[in-house]
């Protein structure tokens, strides 16, 4: 026979073998890739710099279209036929599942911007005639206020938000004529948490960070210029932050303990 020293690992090389072949095959339906095809707002979309022009890398300014948490369900901002009889078109939030091929026009966000997700994926925010303002993403006949919108701006007198973000702890932060803020996503006044120095255009694009401790957003230094923003990460409670990222914007954290975001297109 063989000696012991060699039929040890002779046994374990045997018992490592089968229970290879016998563990069962990965799954490869876990992470299904979704194609999506919709009408987004003209605004969303603008087109490049004409001949001639010299406009800096073109991108919207406001989120257009949002993923709930889970990953399952879509908002956009896209477009609805107006029910007057001049005809034209209104921007409308939209729902749409991944599992169908098929959106849902939301009745109450007619002229709707910047869609957000609550952390459950049970609500959407949005911005709305100068309003802050939430909806079930099943759909309600009414819309709640979250708050006003502080500032002026260039839409009937109405400031816009170019972006916002709904954290841990029914945190919401926005921003609003450059500057970011913070309201409680049950009401409230909102409350500013970093003004724009003199050097920047605009502060935008914030993005919550698990915890509701911190968030990261974009600072930008010229109207419609991407290429020379940076994403910064800012703490909500104390004037501490850095950039993180130079010629970047949009950042958002997943949950693989990544960052995601935009570099010249």
């Amino acid at each position: 026979g063989w000696p012991f020293w060699v039929l040890v690992p002779f046994a374990t090389l045997v018992a490592g073998i089968a229970g290879w072949m016998l563990k069962p095959a990965p799954s490869t339906g876990d992470t299904p890739v979704t194609r999506s095809f919709f009408e987004m707002n003209a605004f969303d979309h603008r087109p490049p710099a004409k001949a001639g022009e010299s406009r800096g890398i073109i991108r919207a300014d406001r989120t257009a279209v949002a993923l709930s948490p889970d990953g399952r369900t879509l908002v956009f901002r896209g477009v609805a036929v107006n029910d007057n009889p001049g005809g034209g078109t209104q921007s409308v939030l939209s729902v749409r599942s991944h599992d169908s091929l098929s959106a849902t026009p939301i009745a109450t966000t007619t002229g709707a911007e910047s869609p957000f997700f609550s952390p459950d994926g049970a609500w959407i925010g949005y911005w709305d005639a100068g309003e802050l303002r939430r909806v079930p993403v099943t759909g309600s006949t009414t819309a709640t206020t979250i708050t006003k919108v502080p500032g002026e701006g260039t839409r009937e007198g109405q400031a816009r938000v170019t972006g916002a973000s709904w954290g841990d702890g029914d945190v919401i932060v926005f921003s609003v004529a450059g500057d970011l803020w913070k309201v409680s996503a049950s009401g409230g006044s909102p409350e500013l948490i970093v003004k724009r120095r003199d050097e920047d255009f605009s502060l935008r694009l914030p993005h919550v960070l698990p915890g509701a401790q911190a968030m990261l957003f974009t600072r930008v230094s010229a109207a419609f210029r991407w290429d020379d923003a940076q994403v910064v990460v800012r703490s909500l409670d104390k004037d501490d932050q850095k950039v993180l990222i130079d010629d970047a914007a949009d950042a958002r954290y997943v949950s693989t303990g990544h960052i995601v975001f935009m570099r010249r297109g």
